[in-house]
């Protein structure tokens, strides 16, 4: 299950890239069953 990750910026750039970073540092990932991507890993 997804947990909530909360963060604290200063500007909306500022929050983009805690986002981004937080999303690398803490998201799982996964591997895609059907579709076009297929077989590929993404996180959540």
């Amino acid at each position: 299950m997804l947990q909530p990750l909360f963060i604290k910026a200063t500007s909306l750039s500022d929050a983009w890239f805690q986002t981004l970073y937080r999303c690398v540092e803490a998201g799982r990932a996964f591997t895609i069953s059907r579709g076009s991507f297929e077989g590929q890993k993404r996180l959540e």
